[in-house]
């Protein structure tokens, strides 16, 4: 009997698992509205297009009351092929920046500033991935 106790002893004390598991969690309030907005233009002339970005380039950088971050200027052709020939027919720019703000009346008056410096129809803004957001520094202190 002494035996069989020794035996299963052992079995019972390491077949029991102690397992501590905490979890901490904090919620942040979403303070700042944040989208890419971009200003499409197509046209005949690589000249024509540059000085329109450049413009509205230059609009969005005056404006201070918003937080731009990743700013890209890109000017492409665009072609059509016809018996395996690519011709270039036009060209297409496209700036884009990421806009950020803690009031949505900047926002707005921001985007309204730049509906307003569109001059042709083939100037195209793009407003896309409206959304609130937590700022990175808030983030990282909390």
């Amino acid at each position: 009997m002494k035996f069989l106790t020794l035996l299963i002893l052992p079995v019972f004390l390491f077949s029991f698992e102690i397992n501590f598991n905490k979890k901490f969690s904090k919620s942040l309030a979403e303070d700042t509205l944040t989208t890419y907005f971009s200003v499409v233009v197509e046209g005949d002339s690589e000249k024509e297009i540059n000085k329109t970005l450049k413009k509205f380039n230059k609009k969005i950088k005056k404006y201070n009351k918003i937080e731009k971050d990743s700013g890209t200027l890109t000017v492409r052709p665009q072609y059509r092929t016809s018996k395996n020939a690519p011709k270039i027919t036009g060209y297409r720019g496209e700036l884009r920046y990421k806009v950020s703000s803690n009031h949505a009346s900047y926002i707005n008056e921001f985007v309204s500033e730049m509906i307003e410096l569109k001059e042709k129809r083939s100037t195209n803004i793009v407003i896309s991935n409206l959304r609130w957001t937590v700022k990175d520094s808030t983030y990282n202190v909390a």
